[in-house]
C-alpha cells in the first residue's frame, strides 16, 4: 500500500501544468478556431478567434492570433487578453529569437515588443504570404514573385524565384524547405535547388510538420496527413477550410490533476484507517 501510494505522489508531482502536455492541432478556419486530436477528432471550437490566418503560441502560454483587424491574444480558454490594431491585416506572424514579434503586413513585415510597440518595418519584405527563421537566423520571406532571405536589418541577401506563389515554407528537419506552392508543394535545398515536388499536395495554404514526422497540408477541403515521400495518408475533413494549423504542447487539464490528487487522498485515507 504504502509503495502504491509513493508511485501516485510522484504521479502527481510529475502532472503539473508545466512539465505534463499534449500535443493538439490547433486550425484556424473561418467561424472559429478548432482544437483536434492527432485522429481528427474535434476537441473544442473558439469562436473569438474566428478568421485568423496564423496562430502562434508564446512561452507564457498566450495564443496570438492574426485576425482581420488585429492580432488578439488569447488564453487557453479561448477569452482574449488583448488586441493590437498596430499589427492589422497580418498574413503571418512569427517570433524572432530576440522575443520580438514579426508580423508580415501588406506593405511592410513589422517588428514589434510584446505591447505592440512598432520599433522597426522592412518595406523590402512587403507582400510577403509567410515568413520564417531560419537556422542561420535569417528570415526566409514567401512573397509573390520569390521568396526572399533577409537578415534582421531587413536587407535582401538573397532570392529564389524557383520558390515563386509560396503560400507557406516550412523548414523540415532534414534541413530542407518545404514550399507551398499553386500546384504542388515543392522540396529545396537552402541554395533553392528544387529536389522534389509533391502533386498530392496541391493548393495547401499551410504546410506543418507534426509530433508524428508527417507532414500536415491544409489544402480546400480537408487537411491531408503525408509521408515525406508525398504519399497521402490521411485526411481529415473536420478541418476543411484552414488557414494556418500549428501543433502545440498544452496543459492538461486540471480536473484530471484534481483526480489524480483525489486518488492519492483516498488511498492516504485507506492506510491511516
Amino acid at each position: 500500500m504504502v509503495r502504491n501510494i509513493i508511485i501516485l505522489l510522484l504521479i502527481l508531482v510529475c502532472c503539473t501544468p508545466s512539465l505534463v502536455h499534449s500535443s493538439i492541432i490547433y486550425a484556424t478556419q473561418p467561424n472559429f478556431t478548432g482544437t483536434y486530436d492527432l485522429t481528427g477528432i474535434r476537441e473544442n471550437s473558439f469562436t473569438s478567434m474566428s478568421n485568423g490566418t496564423d496562430i502562434e503560441l508564446d512561452s507564457s502560454g498566450l495564443f496570438y492570433v492574426a485576425q482581420p483587424n488585429f492580432v488578439g491574444t488569447y488564453d487557453i480558454s479561448g477569452n482574449r487578453v488583448s488586441s493590437f490594431i498596430s499589427m492589422s491585416n497580418s498574413a503571418d506572424i512569427e517570433f524572432g529569437s530576440d522575443g520580438l514579434i514579426y508580423a508580415a503586413q501588406p506593405n511592410f513585415v513589422g517588428v514589434y515588443d510584446t505591447s505592440a510597440n512598432r520599433l522597426n518595418s522592412f518595406i523590402s519584405m512587403s507582400n510577403s504570404a509567410d515568413i520564417e527563421f531560419g537556422s542561420d537566423g535569417l528570415i526566409y520571406a514567401a512573397q509573390p514573385n520569390f521568396v526572399g532571405v533577409y537578415d534582421t536589418s531587413g536587407n535582401r541577401l538573397n532570392s529564389f524565384i524557383s520558390m515563386s506563389n509560396s503560400a507557406d515554407i516550412e523548414f523540415g528537419s532534414d534541413g530542407l524547405i518545404y514550399a507551398a506552392q499553386p500546384n504542388f508543394v515543392g522540396v529545396y535545398d537552402t541554395s533553392g535547388n528544387r529536389l522534389n515536388s509533391f502533386i498530392s499536395m496541391s493548393n495547401s495554404a499551410d504546410i506543418e510538420f507534426g509530433s508524428d514526422g508527417l507532414i500536415y497540408a491544409a489544402q480546400p477541403n480537408f487537411v491531408g496527413a503525408y509521408d515525406t515521400s508525398g504519399n497521402r495518408l490521411n485526411s481529415f475533413i473536420s478541418m476543411s477550410n484552414s488557414a494556418d494549423i500549428e501543433f502545440f504542447a498544452v496543459p492538461l487539464p486540471s480536473s484530471l490533476l484534481l483526480m489524480i490528487s483525489g486518488i492519492v487522498f483516498i488511498f492516504n485515507l485507506k492506510k491511516k484507517a
